[in-house]
């Protein structure tokens, strides 16, 4: 038996668009979200040493500050299923979002284990809330034959946040590129710490050019706070290919007077435009320290410094999405 449908006047479910501005933005917005529970469920395995070291965790106390926010998937998926039904699923989508996004940076303000995993997993709730209304509101955008790939793309944001935390934990800065010390605060009130920026640029045609120096300086009294005299050096440019296609390339150079260190990087990068706000790069650098230094292309980021005196290739690629 073969079943037909007729369209009936004002039902556009059949004729709708898959793409359309509205629709664009719907999707976008959707994966953004699923892009932010990714990136908060990863971020608990990227912060794990130093929750381990300040909370002082065993084994079993990690294990459930990383599946506490787990706990909370399946009630928050299920409460915010049957709300959604009542209020609408925008209304719950916004108010999971605001919930698990505050909660996320409460977890960095609390003091204590319970408090941690108690916090893990009422943001749990929020992320088991939008889930079930981010695959309903991306189905429901498009028309039936899109919605498969509607859905599918939404649910890409989650592993590309994931992949995003795990990218922020290997280049976090544990030693600062800019003066080769982890930043430490100011005792007393006559410490200083002062900055200055000067550069410049200068653009023909499709190629721009430019240079700058940043110096940073540390006076203190105290032992604890080491001054630092760093002055960095740098001069790039870039050329427009085509209109989607652009080169760039900059040279950086840091002497650190206090700890007799200094470098030398340079950097390519070439980035190409799917679109007037999407783009795809590719970057690779090369660092060379001097015989007391130990910089690192990622910044200093957790196994990423080299020893001293030695080099170090870096290689990225990414995504890039303007909203």
């Amino acid at each position: 038996m073969r079943s037909t449908r007729t369209a009936l006047s004002g039902d556009d479910t059949a004729m709708r668009p898959i793409a359309g501005s509205g629709i664009a933005t719907t999707l976008v917005l959707c994966f953004a979200v699923a892009l932010l529970e990714g990136l908060d469920l990863q971020s608990v395995g990227v912060a794990a040493p130093r929750m381990a070291r300040e909370f002082g965790l065993s084994v079993s106390q990690m294990g459930l500050a990383f599946s506490a926010g787990t706990f909370g998937l399946l009630p928050g998926a299920l409460f915010g299923g049957r709300l959604a039904d009542r209020i609408g699923r925008k209304r719950v989508l916004i108010l999971s979002a605001i919930i698990f996004a505050v909660l996320s940076l409460a977890a960095a303000l609390v003091s204590s284990f319970g408090a941690l995993v108690l916090v893990r997993a009422l943001t749990g709730v929020g992320l088991g809330g939008a889930l079930p209304n981010l695959i309903a509101l991306s189905s429901e955008a498009v028309s039936p034959k899109a919605r498969n790939t509607a859905v599918s793309v939404m649910y890409c944001g989650i592993p590309f946040g994931g992949l995003i935390a795990s990218l922020i934990g290997i280049f976090s800065a544990a030693a600062n590129f800019f003066d080769g010390v982890a930043p430490t605060p100011l005792i007393n009130a006559a410490d200083k710490d002062a900055r200055t920026q000067v550069s410049a640029y200068a653009q023909y045609s499709g190629a721009k050019i430019g240079a700058g120096w940043m110096g940073r300086r540390v006076v203190t009294d105290s032992t604890a706070t080491p001054n630092v005299r760093s002055n960095l050096f740098f001069v790039g440019a870039s050329y427009t290919v085509t209109p989607a296609f652009i080169v760039d390339g900059e040279v950086f150079r840091i002497i650190n007077s206090d700890h007799d260190t200094r470098a030398m990087m340079g950097t390519l990068r070439t980035t190409y435009f799917l679109s007037k706000r999407s783009s795809v790069y590719a970057q690779a650098a090369y660092l060379a320290n001097s015989e007391k230094a130990r910089y690192s292309v990622s910044g200093g980021g957790g196994g990423t410094t080299p020893g001293a005196g030695m080099g170090q290739t870096g290689v990225m690629v990414g995504l890039k999405h303007m909203f």
